[in-house]
């Protein structure tokens, strides 16, 4: 019977042990760039066979949380302490789509475009990611898992108005399923408070 019951504790210890694993993981975004390390491992030849042309489109579905004020909002803003806190403090929530096309391993078109609004129905403005430059010297090739990543600039409307211009930008599409657009907090006057816009992929194609 001790045995048993030994048994059991240590399939229950090894559970937990790779559930905190993988929570850790979600937590701190660990698992949306693994493309560039991972291709560092493939073989020349590989790398050769990974499409350079593609196209994927899809939408922004994205949440932002206001944890501190920025420019163009005031009185909004609340210190997160701990994740607690984040009930109550305000949200954005941000929808649209976006589009890209890369043709010989270079972006020939990238665009977003969404509305962003505060969680109480307040500030509703539109924004426009434009003239998406690549980063010197970067190639961009889908994985077989469908991963990808791109650096560069982009431009940013504000109701139509070009408000942020070459804004460092990472862009990655995982799996062929979720998209992470991260902008330069300081570059967007922390407009997105420093965190990704996120969206999925309704297509992809090479």
């Amino acid at each position: 019977m001790g045995l048993h019951i030994l048994l059991i504790l240590m399939a229950i210890f090894v559970t937990d042990s790779m559930f905190l694993i993988q929570y850790s993981q979600l937590t701190f975004g660990n698992f949306l760039f693994p493309t560039s390390e991972a291709i560092k491992d493939i073989s020349v030849s590989e790398k050769a066979k990974m499409p350079a042309n593609f196209s994927a489109n899809g939408a922004i579905s994205s949440l932002t949380y206001v944890t501190e004020t920025p420019k163009d909002l005031t009185n909004t803003s609340i210190k997160i302490e701990s994740s607690a806190d984040l009930t109550k403090a305000r949200k954005t929530i941000l929808y649209g789509d976006w589009n890209l096309e890369v043709k010989s391993g270079k972006v020939t078109k990238f665009g977003a475009n969404f509305d962003q609004v505060l969680d109480d129905g307040g500030r509703w403005h539109s924004h426009s990611l434009i003239n998406f430059v690549q980063s010197n010297g970067t190639k961009i090739r889908l994985s077989p898992d469908l991963w990808t990543t791109l650096r560069g600039t982009v431009d940013i409307k504000y109701n139509g108005t070009t408000t942020w211009s070459a804004v460092e930008t990472k862009i990655v599409i995982a799996e062929g399923r979720t998209i992470n657009i991260s902008l330069d907090n300081n570059a967007t006057d922390n407009h997105f408070q420093g965190q990704p816009i996120y969206g999925i992929v309704k297509s992809i194609k090479s």
